[in-house]
């Protein structure tokens, strides 16, 4: 724990990770939704607004459980210039909103189109082009937009 500040017990002043966290860069930075948007997009493509979506539309309690654990993140110490990197510790958020996402989709008989949009997600990052997440995120779109209309039509 030491050098750390944590709660009542006090660290060494030089230690300045604690000074900053996630929710720090959403309130104080100008822009700072518009980073974590964007170090979203960047990190999870679709999955995020995605799993939002299955836990606050759907209630569905293990996406719920990710949307607290996204609460417990957001004091994780990070930088704004970080903000990319930094989320590749919210795994703890993201693997429950993602199982969430799948579980909506079953309840919906919609396997066939997440199951589209996550290979389209593992086709854009494995492929090693230029990374244009904002693209990519079009593209997973179509693709589920795509499955869906196939689904739709050979009902």
């Amino acid at each position: 724990m030491y050098p750390a500040t944590f709660w009542f017990w006090v660290g060494d002043v030089q230690f300045k990770v604690n000074n900053w966290a996630f929710w720090k860069t959403l309130v104080y930075v100008p822009g700072g939704w518009g980073k974590m948007a964007e170090a979203a997009v960047s990190e999870y493509l679709v999955w995020l607004p995605l799993g939002m979506g299955a836990a606050l539309l759907r209630r569905n309690r293990i996406a719920i459980l990710g949307l607290v654990n996204l609460a417990a993140c957001l004091i994780l110490p990070s930088w704004p210039e970080n903000m990319i990197s930094d989320l590749r510790y919210i795994y703890p958020v993201m693997i429950p909103l993602t199982a969430g996402v799948f579980l909506w989709a079953k309840e919906k008989g919609r396997e066939e189109v997440i199951g589209a949009v996550a290979l389209a997600s593992i086709a854009a990052v494995l492929t090693q082009l230029d990374y244009h997440p904002k693209l990519l995120v079009l593209i997973i779109v179509i693709v589920g937009l795509w499955a869906a209309l196939e689904v739709k039509r050979t009902k």
